[in-house]
């Protein structure tokens, strides 16, 4: 069935992968150490890292010693998480609105901004229930997202970028309820340029609020970058909630 969901066409492109090629997976590991330090999960443990895109994250929670599962709505993020996965790791597609295995994880993950896709605004709603329901009784759920404030305040409107030879025109800008990324790309293999336009919901740190006690989550902390220090409005670059089914 084709849809016209922005993320379902954009995120299995070669062109995504490519463009965002030099995410740190040093800066993910440190964040991913310093969280598990903080949830003090036993080891072989089973995780689940929901919207796992091609399993960097995955991969370094099961090189810890977990059992971890990834679920991505992307035929070739899977395919391609499955081709690196090791033995503690295996991937999935599955749409993060759904509940994946009902009370069977003690840890749930949604790592980097992928949340917030849906033009409506109950999926949101949906997809934590979803991943409550796959908690454990006391298992913790974290999501990572950015700071809306702080991405307002340091909004690039317009770059480029060329990677091997593809011209990336990138434009920002954001209305009273979404973020928006124009990616306009010109490749000597494609025709005409190709243009793809990424959406993700400003979410204030009270509307995070209200989703995880409507999902029957306790708050446990809440951060506001990869070292995990405390979340400030203006300053913090990311919100990360730590919550308990």
């Amino acid at each position: 069935m084709k849809t016209n969901n922005w993320f379902e066409t954009w995120f299995d492109s070669p062109y995504y992968h490519k463009l965002y090629f030099e995410r740190n997976d040093n800066e993910a590991q440190i964040f991913i150490t310093n969280l598990m330090q903080k949830l003090n999960l036993p080891v072989g443990s089973f995780l689940l890292d929901v919207a796992c895109g091609k399993g960097r994250h995955s991969n370094y929670l099961a090189s810890l010693g977990y059992y971890v599962t990834g679920i991505d709505l992307s035929p070739n993020s899977i395919q391609q998480a499955n081709k690196n996965a090791t033995e503690n790791a295996h991937f999935f597609i599955h749409d993060m609105r759904l509940a994946f295995k009902a009370e069977s994880f003690a840890g749930v993950f949604n790592f980097f901004t992928s949340f917030g896709y849906f033009d409506n605004e109950a999926d949101n709603q949906k997809a934590l229930n979803a991943m409550q329901a796959s908690l454990i009784v006391n298992g913790y759920l974290v999501l990572d997202f950015l700071n809306e404030q702080y991405v307002i305040n340091h909004l690039i409107p317009h770059e480029e970028k060329n990677i091997d030879g593809t011209l990336y025109n990138i434009k920002k800008w954001a209305d009273d309820t979404h973020f928006y990324k124009q990616i306009t790309i010109t490749d000597k293999t494609i025709s005409s340029p190709m243009v793809h336009t990424e959406k993700v919901a400003r979410i204030t740190k009270q509307q995070f609020l209200n989703y995880f006690k409507n999902a029957g989550l306790h708050i446990e902390h809440i951060f506001g970058n990869y070292g995990l220090l405390p979340f400030n409005l203006t300053t913090s670059p990311r919100i990360i909630i730590i919550a308990k089914k």
